[in-house]
């Protein structure tokens, strides 16, 4: 076959050559692989920590977030505590209505407001008034 061209023959040097350079070129890549795995084992590992701290931080903020609940609960049932002795206390007062009555009771036996007669000064107005009487008919 005159017209053909004929390929030249790959020595096994050539092929050797061929083998080791994508072999090269493999061990390239996989060591750019091995690289980005470091690199995701790290970030992996960051992110586990700084999970975990986060996960003490929640758990701190929510333990003192129960602690404050419960001082608050207990506040309250103080309160409610007190709030019931003030209304049983406040039974034993006298009503507005009995304070105003007594006010009145003691405006009206007052000496100070109150003018009293004597026996001697009651016997003559009535003395005086019978004459008037008497004389008038």
């Amino acid at each position: 076959m005159p017209g053909e061209r004929q390929q030249p023959r790959k020595t096994i040097q050539s092929v050797m050559n061929d083998i080791i350079g994508r072999i090269n070129t493999d061990t390239r890549r996989l060591r750019v692989i091995e690289q980005e795995a470091e690199i995701l084992k790290s970030r992996m590992a960051a992110l586990e920590q700084n999970s975990g701290e986060q996960k003490k931080a929640a758990n701190s903020s929510f333990s003192e977030l129960r602690n404050k609940v419960i001082r608050a609960e207990e506040k309250v049932a103080r309160m409610e505590s007190l709030v019931q002795e003030l209304a049983k206390g406040l039974k034993r007062f006298a009503p507005a209505s009995e304070i105003r009555r007594l006010e009145q009771l003691i405006e009206i036996y007052s000496p100070l407001k109150s003018e009293f007669l004597t026996k001697e000064e009651a016997e003559r107005i009535v003395e005086e008034k019978v004459d008037r009487i008497k004389s008038s008919l």
